[in-house]
């Protein structure tokens, strides 16, 4: 099975601030600063357990969120860092 694209992962972590900032447009210059720092934990968790749900993990902590600038950072962290659980 092929690694998750760059459009399939942004389609999860937009996902992800869709729930926590109710946020539909082109997610890709929203500022991580801009996100509640109360609601990182919930980001964080929402795009481990969505790529979960695509059979895949990526190591995500308020730090690693926090030092991207914009959710294109972001995305581009999570398909670089995507890897397959160990069964």
């Amino acid at each position: 099975m092929a690694w998750l694209t760059r459009d399939q992962v942004k389609q999860i972590v937009c996902g992800a601030l869709s729930e926590i900032a109710n946020y539909d447009g082109d997610c890709e210059q929203y500022q991580i600063a801009e996100i509640d720092d109360q609601y990182l934990p919930d980001f964080g968790n929402s795009i481990q357990d969505k790529m979960n749900e695509q059979g895949f993990e990526v190591t995500l902590s308020i730090p690693i969120i926090k030092e991207k600038t914009t959710i294109s950072d972001l995305i581009n962290y999570v398909k670089a860092n995507q890897r397959r659980p160990i069964q």
